[in-house]
């Protein structure tokens, strides 16, 4: 059941008008405020790859959730957690988006630090561009890896109902698509709390760079932890993707080989 409820989530997310207006504003925002010039024509095949890579990806990696999810549920573990599960709809929402950030962020450091964990993630980072659609550019074992907590959280943690998980994975959907967008607007208040665009693609940079900004939703984790480097530090345009260029098969990238 849980895994059908997944589907229907997902399902309705990609063919919901709220998807298609998503789309259609950050088209228009990099159209009228961009932070720099892109070639798309150069990069939409790779991300264009990237995503229907994942689409086809999804129902491998949640067949083999399926098997964690309920083997978790046969263990009654999340019955610890009951109280979280009565908390008002707000409260669930607001630390699901913690615990998955918190999560995301130690999982997206050691992709950074462990050889065989960089691996899955170094297709993502030969994006030399960002704008909206290249945050798909994932691989199959990127997309497993970080799906997890994604999944744990909302359907076993805190047991949301559709309807709430419709609405975390939305947000999760409309950060993909903001932290990669290449929108030109004044950052740094924002940058208090949330990630921007700005402070993301800093990330993206070769060199140094890419050892700093791992949050995926909140810059909290990066100042706690050291590795916040503001992005009034670093103007755009800078080089990014990744030093020295990828020299897989684009085959292995897709998969994270």
């Amino acid at each position: 059941m849980l895994m059908e409820n997944l589907f229907r989530v997902i399902q309705e997310i990609y063919t919901s008008p709220f998807n298609l207006m998503l789309v259609t504003g950050f088209v228009l925002a990099e159209w009228l405020v961009a932070a720099q010039y892109v070639n798309r024509r150069v990069y939409l095949a790779l991300d264009v790859l990237g995503f229907t890579a994942g689409m086809l990806f999804i129902p491998i990696i949640y067949s083999f959730l399926r098997e964690v999810t309920e083997y978790a549920a046969s263990m009654n573990w999340a019955a610890i957690l009951e109280g979280m599960q009565t908390l008002p709809a707000w409260a669930k929402l607001a630390l699901c988006a913690l615990c998955i950030d918190f999560t995301g962020y130690w999982v997206h450091r050691a992709m950074h630090h462990f050889p065989c964990l960089w691996a899955t993630h170094r297709w993502h980072h030969s994006i030399e561009q960002l704008y909206w659609f290249s945050g798909f550019r994932a691989s199959f074992f990127q997309i497993l890896i970080l799906g997890i907590p994604q999944i744990v959280f909302p359907f076993l943690v805190f047991r949301m109902t559709l309807l709430e998980a419709a609405i975390a994975m939305g947000i999760i959907n409309f950060l993909q698509f903001w932290k990669h967008a290449n929108i030109r607007v004044p950052w740094e208040p924002l940058e208090g709390l949330f990630v921007t665009p700005h402070y993301h693609s800093i990330h993206h940079k070769r060199g140094q760079a890419q050892q700093h900004n791992f949050g995926f939703m909140f810059t909290i984790w990066d100042r706690l932890f050291g590795t916040r480097l503001p992005s009034r530090q670093l103007a755009r345009p800078f080089a990014m993707g990744l030093t020295p260029p990828q020299k897989k098969t684009v085959w292995r990238m897709v998969l994270g080989l």
